[in-house]
């Protein structure tokens, strides 16, 4: 069952749960995200004799957490799971808290710190956030033939593959990208050797092209590391990396880099078209 305001027992804060299911379904991380999210958060404002939130307190936050760990069967996860719940709420809450909005260099200055612990392909997935701008689903949704090199471009896309904006290609990815899928493309090559490597597509464009699945253009930029069995039509596949994936790698980074709490603002996201007698123009994403 949905959380819902009313289950907060008419607290005076700002109406939270609803703030952080719009903010999950803006970044396109799915149900099973933001009915976890808001179950931990709920059970901590419970826990917390319900509070007004603001600011989040540490000390109640670890003393949640041994609470969980105390309560749980699987306690390590269930941990695991409260803290993503509440890092994402502390982002969320975090202009409440502050005397004055990030600047884009405190940004800047963070995003550095976060990608300082970061590598490979972890590194990649965070800089296409932090760096290009690109919400967590729009990273993982990215296929192989949005990423336009010559023009140094990046194709946005909805679930359903409609093009929803174009972003400039920040130029210190452009290498690692390409390494990067000069690896995807060989665990391609060893999916197709080995009778599989398609692509989920959506049904009216498998119609029109029946090969296209198979296709490298259709590849995911980011894909699971697991073939498995897709629920819709049975084939086994690897779809891309859960938005989640990124969440967790974020949160780990900023906690091994002492930033607490986490900018909740926007990264910058790069209009590819050049202003007129400027550069690249940033624009809010």
């Amino acid at each position: 069952m949905d959380v819902t305001w009313d289950d907060l027992g008419g607290m005076t804060a700002p109406h939270l749960l609803e703030r952080t299911r719009q903010a999950i379904r803006r970044q396109g991380l799915g149900s099973e995200l933001e009915r976890s999210y808001l179950r931990w958060i709920t059970q901590f404002l419970h826990f917390t004799a319900m509070r007004r939130p603001l600011p989040l307190d540490s000390a109640e936050i670890e003393a949640f957490l041994s609470h969980v760990r105390a309560g749980q069967i699987d306690s390590s996860q269930a941990a695991e799971q409260a803290r993503h719940a509440l890092d994402f709420l502390q982002r969320l809450l975090q202009p409440d808290c502050a005397s004055g909005t990030p600047t884009p260099v405190d940004r800047a200055r963070e995003s550095e710190r976060v990608l300082a612990q970061l590598r490979g392909t972890r590194w990649l997935l965070a800089a296409m956030h932090l760096v290009a701008g690109l919400q967590p689903a729009e990273c993982v949704r990215l296929r192989v033939r949005d990423l336009d090199f010559p023009r140094r471009r990046l194709s946005v896309r909805d679930a359903n593959l409609a093009r929803t904006d174009v972003v400039a290609m920040p130029t210190q990815l452009l290498r690692p990208l390409q390494a990067h899928l000069r690896q995807v493309r060989e665990l391609h090559a060893r999916d197709l050797a080995e009778g599989f490597g398609a692509a989920w597509l959506p049904l009216e464009i498998r119609r029109k092209y029946p090969r296209a699945m198979h296709e490298w253009g259709w590849q995911y930029v980011f894909p699971s590391a697991q073939r498995g069995a897709d629920a819709g039509d049975g084939i086994v596949r690897r779809r891309h990396l859960d938005p989640a994936t990124l969440l967790r790698v974020l949160d780990e980074a900023r906690r091994r880099a002492g930033i607490t709490p986490p900018s909740a603002a926007a990264p910058m996201r790069l209009d590819p078209r050049p202003a007129a007698g400027q550069g690249r123009r940033a624009v809010g994403s």
